[in-house]
């Protein structure tokens, strides 16, 4: 979104994204339309078995389990 925006700014241009990337940044001179009817997306969370992961990569893990994310 962030590298984007100055293009939507500047012209006739529409941009696509989710709602939460467009949070993500400076977007006062922008309107969020949501689609309609509301649509979901699924999304997997994978990683390589007998692997060894980073503590960072371990942490967000247990915490994508515990929050059923």
């Amino acid at each position: 979104m962030g590298n984007v925006t100055p293009l939507a700014r500047q012209s006739d241009v529409c941009l696509l994204c989710v709602k939460s990337a467009f949070e993500m940044f400076d977007t006062s001179e922008l309107v969020f339309i949501p689609f309609t009817p509301l649509r979901h997306s699924k999304h997997i969370l994978s990683w390589c078995k007998n692997t060894e992961l980073s503590l960072a990569a371990q942490e967000f893990i247990e915490f994508a389990k515990n929050n059923k994310l």
